[in-house]
């Protein structure tokens, strides 16, 4: 059962980074049909008794999600001033046009962040608890599980809810948010 919720997970994280990247530049290059192929990989993951979502899937993901950061980025300004200088000002005004006519939007990285470490925290009990069957012990995934996605809800709540009443740094939650997700991966991975 826990390899199905993990591959949910994996699937659930796909279907966010696909979202987010139909709100971005690229699809004016890429057709979006073509990107929901990427939910084939986890299923071919689990059928080959690996993690349907695991660390190098997620940092491909993130990657192609920071795509909707370059408009306000400072280092993509930095390229296009490249650009400039060394000569290839038809480039650096296609991009800029390209770029720059969409806006910046990192709603789906927490939530994506959110599914890839509860996804991490369910793999890992689910081989704990084979590990420890083999051994004897009877071990009962559920309840941590449980936790996590009430942790990972509570604190999607924060960071998008929180902010909006009290006058503090956007960065600061996300920090705040990070820290108690890993403090709470790493109880759960010690239990």
């Amino acid at each position: 059962m826990m390899r199905l919720v993990n591959l949910a997970l994996a699937e659930i994280g796909i279907i966010l980074t696909v979202k987010s990247l139909e709100n971005s530049f690229l699809s004016t290059f890429i057709t979006m049909d073509y990107v929901y192929t990427l939910l084939l990989i986890p299923p071919i993951f689990a059928f080959a008794n690996r993690n349907p979502f695991d660390f190098r899937l997620f940092v491909f993901l993130l990657c192609l999600m920071s795509v909707n950061l370059l408009p306000s980025s400072k280092s993509f300004d930095g390229v296009l001033n490249s650009l400039y200088y060394f000569g290839f000002q038809g480039w650096a005004m296609f991009l800029e046009s390209t770029v720059k006519s969409y806006e910046s939007n990192a709603f789906y990285i927490p939530p994506f962040v959110v599914v890839f470490t509860i996804s991490q925290i369910t793999w890992t009990l689910h081989k704990k608890s084979i590990e420890l069957k083999e051994r004897g012990v009877k071990f009962d995934v559920l309840p941590s599980v449980i936790l996590a996605f009430i942790v990972g809800l509570i604190s999607l709540v924060l960071f998008f809810y929180l902010p909006t009443g009290f006058q503090i740094e956007n960065n600061l939650m996300t920090g705040l948010a990070g820290i108690s997700l890993l403090i709470l991966g790493f109880a759960l991975l010690k239990r």
